[in-house]
């Protein structure tokens, strides 16, 4: 249902007869997302103390808190959309996975597996790395072996 959704979300850019193919949801960090978001988490723990917050569950809960929006801020969405014809990104929602506008058309589509984990993994599209959630990895792997074949 989710990848449905996504998939309607892109109907209105794609191009007059263009015939859409696959999209697949992801994300990409700034490169100092991890130590802002630490840098984050230690002053609210230090401003909890300060402003009377006695217990350190308390002071972690608020810290965590902030530094979840911290990572919040510091990532950008996407989608990859592959038609008959070209591939291309746009800038997604944060908590919903649909697109909101067009960004750019990827002109050497070049899409390789990088790394990653039990939950995500990593993908490299035209050299930039994104993370691509496990209920989005089938349809960029299909959009993977496209571009190569």
């Amino acid at each position: 249902m989710r990848h449905e959704i996504l998939l309607r979300s892109v109907q209105p850019f794609l191009r007059r007869g263009e015939t859409l193919m696959d999209a697949g949801y992801m994300w990409t960090r700034h490169r100092y997302a991890y130590p802002y978001m630490i840098a984050v988490f230690v002053v609210v723990v230090g401003l909890a103390a300060v402003f009377g917050f006695d217990t350190w569950l308390a002071r972690v809960a608020l810290g965590a808190a902030a530094a979840a929006m911290a990572t919040t801020a510091t990532t950008d969405y996407w989608v990859l959309v592959q038609t008959d014809s070209r591939m291309f990104l746009c800038r997604a929602s944060t908590f919903r996975q649909v697109a909101k506008e067009f960004a750019r058309d990827v002109e050497h589509p070049v899409i390789e597996p990088v790394g990653g984990t039990m939950l995500a993994t990593d993908w490299s599209v035209d050299g930039i790395v994104y993370t691509v959630a496990k209920s989005s990895e089938q349809a960029v792997q299909s959009m993977a072996a496209q571009a190569f074949g």
